[in-house]
């Protein structure tokens, strides 16, 4: 039997990932997956992805694509290649969360072998908010919770837990995350270089988000000024632009 996977350093903003599938050494372990009175000891991964593999990785639907999700297997397969039918886990989610920004969590069971409840917490600023509380039949199952949080004065930190109950089996994963105002792009674009006197001044200002998708974003104001910082025109939020 070849070992199994080793603990990865990924890069910050990215991916973490955790699997209760068995390492080689046991006296590593992440999460705890629990059933019939014996323990199996569970990995922690890291996956070296961008935050914007992640949205790749996912897909606009939810659902994972194919190049990326199978970087993703080969990093969660054991040592040896063969089939197994103990109950496994696995849960992602990015390493930094955007306020104001559709996020998700994503959670995998399978070879479960009895009906289980799935519960997702997320606790931000004081305040726990329940995610998702299903009951899961289904043998194999992959979900994914979107969420979204307010903006906050500062950086702060989320907490994410992830609870699986049934009658013998039993997995609990709490992870903390890093939570980050979302900064938009602003790009301003004028029809000239420079300017005479007495000469129209045409611009458009363009808003694009950390994904550089547009953004509805409205201005309090804008203005135009001079070299010596003199303003030569102010256009206030209620005036159109």
């Amino acid at each position: 039997m070849g070992p199994g996977p080793q603990p990865l350093s990924p890069p910050a903003p990215g991916l973490f990932a955790e699997s209760s599938y068995k390492e080689a050494d046991p006296a590593e372990s992440g999460g705890k997956l629990q059933g019939a009175g014996k323990q199996q000891h569970g990995t922690r991964l890291g996956v070296c992805l961008t935050h914007h593999d992640l949205l790749r990785t996912m897909g606009k639907d939810g659902l994972p694509s194919k190049p990326n999700i199978f970087l993703l297997l080969l990093f969660f397969l054991p040592g040896n290649t063969s089939p197994t039918t103990e109950p496994q886990y696995m849960v992602l989610l990015p390493f930094l969360i955007h306020t104001d920004s559709p996020e998700k969590v994503c959670v995998q069971l399978t070879h479960l072998n009895e009906s289980v409840t799935l519960s997702t917490t997320l606790e931000y600023q004081g305040e726990n908010r329940s995610l998702i509380d299903d009951v899961v039949s289904e043998n194999d199952v992959f979900t994914c919770i979107p969420f979204s949080l307010p903006k906050s004065n500062s950086t702060s930190v989320a907490f994410l837990t992830v609870t699986v109950k049934g009658a013998t089996l039993q997995f609990r994963s709490r992870k903390s995350v890093l939570v980050k105002n979302s900064e938009s792009l602003v790009f301003v674009q004028t029809d000239k270089p420079i300017y005479k006197p007495g000469q129209t001044v045409l611009f458009r200002i363009i808003s694009l988000d950390k994904d550089f998708y547009p953004l509805n974003e409205k201005f309090p104001f804008v203005y135009v000024q001079q070299n010596s910082r003199i303003e030569l025109q102010t256009w206030w939020a209620t005036d159109s632009l």
